[in-house]
């Protein structure tokens, strides 16, 4: 075990310190825009978030600020993970939560948002709204409250013509398409998604946050699943990570293999998996022998992709062993 003594970093947090700088040197500086400016600027901040001395979290960054809270208290521990309170309705791309209900301007200055806490909300007169950046109650006496997540809006009548299918609407036949679009199923039934840079005989799904029934592939003589989105800054590097499981349905002896998944970016670049360079991670997917109706689950990384917003997706090839065969699971940052 290293010692905190023996482990710079550790020994840096316990002296007070934010940053690990470019010039190899360690700063305390917490007026955040300036912090390593005399030593080639941030290598690395020591901890993901900060607390403010009123109790404010903030995510370490060039951009972060305590001026209006008290000043900056001290880092957090290396796991803590900010939570919502009654009054959020976003989470976002920092990990922070806001309650901002300008919602053109919910975590604008937290990177955007990751995430809206409810597919639905209500204004203050009743009125039902789509959670997105677009939304406003504005004209119907501010907003009220989010929805449950089992909410359903009512139905509207089908329209008398027949129009092309657009994204998010509902459809009849799971896996069926109508040129980018695929029909998949969700939390409100099958509907059409958006699959960019989808080859013909894909699967597709939406990646759920844990995994269902609904989003299980066979693709040859293997079950696959992936769930549940996160990620993990270590070192100054981010990686993006995913919960995923394979199992042998044949009657012989199979493999598995970190590198059979690979990031599909909004881009359409492909990228292979990785290892993260992080203390005590658990549970990563390796490699081995499965026997039949054997299964293996682990966490699978990616390098953080240059681009970081837009429809990305979770490839499940086992290293192009069933050629036209894949399983996509797309998300959205």
């Amino acid at each position: 075990m290293t010692s905190e003594a023996e482990d710079p970093v550790a020994q840096a947090i316990a002296d007070g310190y934010v940053a690990r700088c470019k010039g190899g040197s360690f700063s305390d500086n917490t007026d955040f825009s300036g912090t390593c400016s005399s030593d080639g600027d941030v290598d690395f901040w020591l901890a993901a978030y900060g607390e403010c001395r009123d109790g404010t979290v903030i995510a370490l960054s060039e951009d972060a600020s305590c001026d209006d809270h008290d000043g900056f208290d001290g880092l957090l521990p290396a796991d803590f993970e900010p939570t919502p309170g009654p009054d959020d309705v976003a989470k976002c791309d920092n990990g922070l939560y806001s309650s901002n209900t300008d919602f053109g301007g919910t975590c604008s200055a937290n990177g955007g948002v990751e995430m809206w806490l409810a597919p639905y909300g209500q204004c203050a007169d009743g009125t039902i709204i789509t959670m997105s950046e677009d939304a406003s109650c504005d004209s119907h006496d501010g907003f009220d409250t989010l929805l449950p997540a089992d909410f359903t809006p009512p139905t509207t009548a089908a329209p008398t013509t027949t129009a092309p299918p657009t994204a998010n609407t509902p459809c009849a036949s799971a896996q069926s398409r109508s040129a980018d679009l695929v029909c998949v199923p969700s939390d409100y039934g099958l509907i059409w998604i958006a699959a960019p840079f989808a080859e013909s005989d894909d699967k597709v799904a939406l990646l759920p946050g844990t995994a269902t029934p609904d989003a299980i592939f066979v693709v040859g003589d293997y079950g696959i699943t992936a769930a549940g989105f996160q990620t993990l800054t270590s070192y100054g590097q981010t990686y993006w990570c995913i919960n995923a499981a394979v199992k042998n349905l044949s009657s012989s002896q199979g493999s598995y293999n970190l590198y059979d998944f690979s990031l599909l970016t909004s881009t359409g670049s492909i990228e292979s998996a990785t290892v993260p360079l992080a203390d005590g991670l658990e549970a990563l997917l390796s490699s081995g022998e499965l026997a039949p109706d054997g299964f293996a689950t682990g966490v699978v990384c990616f390098n953080e992709p240059k681009t970081v917003t837009g429809r990305f997706g979770v490839i499940y090839d086992p290293l192009g062993s069933f050629e036209g065969e894949r399983a996509v699971f797309y998300f959205d940052r």
